[in-house]
């Protein structure tokens, strides 16, 4: 999107550290084929979610109206932008802001699609960023990068065409991700979001409210799967009101708000697809500052009362509430517990527990883990090291705890709500080694008790950013270390505003080619052939419309013609004894028929007029007198005789085109016309 008088933001940076945080399931090429009955060969687990340290370098401009008057810098990096090795080409989307200030900023970034994890080169399925040059960027509304000015570091010759073709190959507008447990959808599914189910949904006659087709299914984490949206869906919103599968409105009772409530609801905006939640700061100094000091939060000036100590900072945070959106509370420091090497096993001689069978069991804080995901590292493939560890503490769900690892040979594990970590050995591994305690594969000792301490945690209404900012010669921010965040899910919706989607119309020779067609609620499509199984509409256009379930006829060839339309015939002695004046179409209904002797027949001819209805074989009888039989007719006398008839074919007849047809006989005449005029509607 653009903005008046604002620049791109297109800041350097230096990548300083890069530490992977989360991994997913990864297939190694050189395995493959599989020559059956070989088993198929299991997936290693590969970073594709890092932890990078930037120094962030001042992008200059001309804008007064930026954050911070002519320039850019590291708290203009936000959640959503993306980052690019100046040398490669590379790009990671930046999904946490874990902390910033104007130089630096650490954050998670994520291999969307795992593209660099698939076209590593290596064959290793690496797609790690690596120490570098990088520019921060945002893409446009079309899903492409936008990277204006070049950065003072310079490009390769090759970073331009391989930004270009990665968001040519997958671009969000038409493969976006979504989420939905247990779900059985298949490749070109078209599906609806469903505010009963707070999820999504085959589209059919009850959900209508169409998000997109499916493109892909995720044969690695289940529930996982792309669409094609219908509209632009914006994913960057800091909030929406409501559950999934609402439709969110302007309000009609607070200019300038959005609601999910429909009775309050003026213009529809977005379908929401995805929940917001709040960004969350913690402290990292215990303070004092001065009381008078002012810093900024959210562009909004904090005045710090007296005596300047932890409940001033809070105070005067929540007086702001209303204009930050973020509150503040004092909370227990977390509690934190690492690998002491004091207590490492000498059976291994390092951090690590046997995976492969017989795995080691504790419980942590009650809850229970087993130790048996193996490492993919060269000699360790039985062994659960650190890594591992903490992926199976991570996987068992345990409330407030969060394991990590520092370097190779350290796990560590937080409490983030400052309780106590308590872990029992249920189960030593197949060497006798326990994970926790003196001897153990961990270090990490069996008890640590509760946080004493205390530190001010900032909660944001939404997904928004945290920003701290010291103003003129204050260090509040400083005093307390108020790190400044953007940690929130962002909501997500499919904008609606111009229509729930941009129907399309498409031409096909017939009806076969018809339902052949992937449509979604809305489309169109024109037949120019509309032959149907009874014969009916032969060479006739029709055109039709996809209500989400079935195909439904608008219009077509006759329908589109509204006066009233006739056949006619000269009849004279040499016209033949079995004649067909013209074709209708089922639906029609003759009105009037009209035969005017011109010439009488000097003959005793007769003339009767009836109908032959054409569906699929075997053909209904022929009905000759069934419109106007030969009493009603004097061919001798010159004159015109008329009749009329209620006959609705297709309803009062099988279905099918109707030949209007007469049957004559000219007994011997040798003079004798008259003109034969069948009126329908």
């Amino acid at each position: 999107m653009a903005f008046l008088n604002v620049p791109l933001k297109c800041i350097q940076a230096s990548i300083n550290s890069v530490m992977g945080t989360e991994k997913m399931p990864w297939y190694n090429p050189a395995q493959f084929p599989v020559v059956p009955p070989n088993p198929t060969p299991p997936p290693v687990l590969v970073d594709y979610r890092w932890r990078i340290e930037m120094t962030i370098e001042i992008q200059t401009q001309s804008s007064y109206i930026s954050r911070s008057p002519g320039k850019y810098n590291g708290q203009d990096v936000n959640v959503g932008q993306w980052i690019a090795n100046l040398t490669t080409g590379q790009a990671w989307q930046i999904i946490t802001i874990e902390s910033k200030n104007s130089t630096s900023v650490t954050a998670i970034v994520q291999d969307i699609y795992r593209y660099n994890t698939f076209r590593d080169s290596s064959g290793a399925g690496n797609g790690s960023p690596i120490s570098g040059t990088y520019v921060i960027f945002n893409i446009g509304e079309t899903g492409v990068p936008e990277i204006d000015p070049v950065p003072p570091g310079g490009v390769s010759t090759i970073f331009g065409i391989n930004v270009q073709s990665r968001f040519e190959y997958i671009n969000l507008q038409y493969d976006y991700p979504l989420y939905q447990a247990g779900n059985t959808f298949a490749y070109n599914d078209t599906i609806a979001a469903s505010s009963e189910s707070n999820g999504f949904v085959l589209a059919d006659a009850a959900n209508r409210i169409v998000v997109g087709r499916v493109t892909s299914i995720s044969d690695t984490i289940s529930g996982w799967f792309t669409i094609n949206p219908v509209q632009k869906i914006v994913d960057n919103l800091d909030y929406l009101p409501g559950i999934i599968g609402n439709i969110i409105y302007s309000s009609l009772s607070v200019p300038g708000a959005i609601t999910a409530d429909p009775a309050d609801g003026a213009s529809e905006l977005y379908i929401k697809l995805r929940n917001n939640t709040s960004s969350v700061s913690n402290s990292i100094a215990p303070g004092p500052t001065s009381p008078g000091y002012i810093f900024q939060l959210n562009g909004i000036d904090i005045t710090v009362g007296s005596p300047g100590d932890m409940s001033s900072i809070i105070d005067a945070t929540n007086l702001e509430l209303l204009s930050t959106g973020v509150s503040a509370e004092a909370v227990l420091l977390p509690t934190d517990v690492q690998t002491n090497i004091a207590l490492i096993t000498s059976v291994y001689g390092e951090p690590a527990l046997w995976a492969s069978s017989s795995p080691a069991v504790a419980t942590i804080n009650g809850i229970s883990v087993t130790f048996n995901i193996p490492s993919t590292d060269s000699g360790y493939e039985d062994y659960a090291r650190p890594t591992q560890m903490a992926q199976s503490i991570n996987l068992a769900a345990i409330p407030n705890i969060v394991a990590t690892t520092v370097g190779t040979q350290t796990l560590l594990l937080t409490n983030t709500s400052g309780q106590a970590i308590t872990i029992v050995n249920i189960t030593n591994d197949i060497s006798g080694v326990p994970f926790a305690g003196t001897q153990s594969g961990s270090g990490l000792i069996l008890i640590t008790t509760a946080s004493t301490d205390y530190q001010i945690r900032f909660t944001a209404v939404d997904a928004r950013p945290i920003n701290f900012l010291d103003v003129g010669s204050g260090s509040a921010v400083e005093d307390f270390g108020l790190v400044s965040v953007e940690n929130g899910v962002k909501a997500c919706g499919l904008y609606i505003e111009e229509g729930l989607r941009t129907a399309t119309s498409t031409v096909v020779n017939n009806l076969a080619a018809r339902d052949t067609l992937h449509p979604l609620i809305g489309d169109q499509v024109y037949v120019i052939d509309s032959i149907d199984a009874h014969g009916n509409h032969a060479n006739e256009w029709s055109l039709w419309l996809y209500n989400g379930s079935v195909w439904i006829q608008t219009s077509n060839q006759d329908s589109a013609t509204t006066d009233a339309k006739s056949l006619e015939y000269t009849l004279t002695i040499s016209s033949d004894p079995m004649i067909n004046i013209g074709r209708i179409s089922t639906g029609r209904r003759v009105t009037l028929i009209t035969v005017e002797v011109i010439i009488p027949f000097d003959g005793l001819a007769t003339l009767s007029i009836g109908y032959q209805v054409n569906p699929l074989p075997p053909l209904p009888a022929p009905v000759p007198a069934g419109l106007m039989p030969a009493g009603l007719i004097d061919l001798t006398v010159a004159g015109t005789y008329t009749t009329t008839t209620d006959v609705l074919f297709g309803t009062d007849t099988d279905q099918g085109d109707v030949d209007i047809t007469s049957n004559f006989n000219n007994a011997g005449s040798i003079t004798g016309e008259a003109q034969i005029i069948v009126s329908y509607v």
